[in-house]
């Protein structure tokens, strides 16, 4: 039996992959929130804030940036 997933070839690829996984989910997210303002949104939106802050310590003016581009 082949493994057909993705192949990591150190710690640092791993956690950029998902560091671009949260990234694109956020931007995801402002553009739902800009056509459709809601609390649900908002707060997920909030809680994928803290994770790219918290987690891979991007700052809190570049995530305000994701939400404009």
């Amino acid at each position: 039996m082949t493994y057909l997933g993705r192949e990591f070839k150190c710690y640092e690829e791993l956690t950029n992959w998902n560091k671009d996984g949260h990234i694109k989910e956020y931007r995801k997210l402002a553009k739902m929130f800009g056509k459709t303002p809601t609390m649900e949104i908002s707060s997920i939106m909030s809680e994928r804030a803290v994770v790219l802050h918290d987690r891979f310590g991007m700052s809190w003016k570049d995530i305000e940036e994701l939400e404009i581009a």
